[in-house]
């Protein structure tokens, strides 16, 4: 009998070290389930602080305007001596593109040639490098390529390096810039200037005629003259430069 009440005693005791020893292991587990999903919240606080600091840098950057490169007023022309054969000086080239803006004529870059297999025959080909004083003009000059009513008829205009300035996307983007208007034709009076347009004459674009200064443009800074930002340095050294790579280009073709 005696040793029956032991053995219940012993039963009920282990019993009871099991069940404590299962509380203890269930509370460890509890807690660190508990320390696992801190972690995890800390994580994705974390993440999601990152997520928006990112997106307010990107914002950011999306409003500063893009760095200027010192060709983005710079357009290329090619057309053949047949259709345009007045074309052959600087100043032609000039006089060409005058009615869509102020032109750095000395540093206008013509290259005139003959085909590779009729070396030594008279050129029939040109390309020009015209630098503009201003972006909004080049970009006029452009968007009248090939057009006979500004006596652009054969005439390919594009960028000198074969796509859009980064600054022009940056004004569609910030608005400042919208889709090019049709030309209008040429009349017998004296054509307006594009810069001396307003906003109903039908002018070649409607690029903006004044632009952000982007050293001191806040978000709702208003717009000032672009013209301190144009293509002021596109002499000698530069002239250089864009001769090698107008030879350079004409090597490959």
């Amino acid at each position: 009998m005696v040793e029956e009440l032991e053995e219940r005693e012993r039963a009920f005791k282990k019993a009871r070290v099991d069940k404590q020893k299962e509380e203890v292991k269930v509370y460890h587990e509890t807690e660190k389930i508990k320390e696992e999903g801190r972690k995890l919240r800390e994580q994705k606080e974390r993440e999601l602080r990152m997520r928006e600091k990112e997106r307010e840098i990107e914002e950011e950057e999306d409003m500063e305007a893009p760095e200027l490169n010192p060709l983005d007023t710079t357009v290329r022309l090619k057309y053949t001596l047949k259709a345009h054969p007045e074309l052959t000086t600087p100043e032609a080239i000039a006089k060409l593109l005058a009615p869509f803006g102020a032109i750095d004529t000395e540093s206008i870059v013509l290259s005139l040639r003959a085909p590779k297999k009729s070396a030594g025959k008279p050129p029939k080909t040109g390309t020009a490098l015209v630098p503009f004083k201003q972006i909004g003009d080049a970009f006029a000059a452009v968007c009248g390529s090939g057009q006979a009513d500004h006596g652009l008829d054969g005439v390919e205009v594009g960028w000198v390096n074969g796509k859009e300035p980064q600054i022009l996307g940056w004004l569609k983007k910030m608005g400042k810039l919208g889709e090019p208007k049709p030309a209008p034709p040429v009349t017998t009076e004296k054509a307006e200037l594009p810069q001396h347009q307003t906003a109903g004459s039908g002018g070649f674009s409607t690029f903006p005629s004044t632009f952000p200064d982007l050293s001191t443009m806040t978000p709702t800074a208003p717009t000032v003259d672009y013209e301190s930002l144009t293509l002021l340095r596109l002499r000698q050294a530069e002239r250089e430069r864009l001769e090698r790579e107008i030879v350079e280009q004409e090597g490959l073709e």
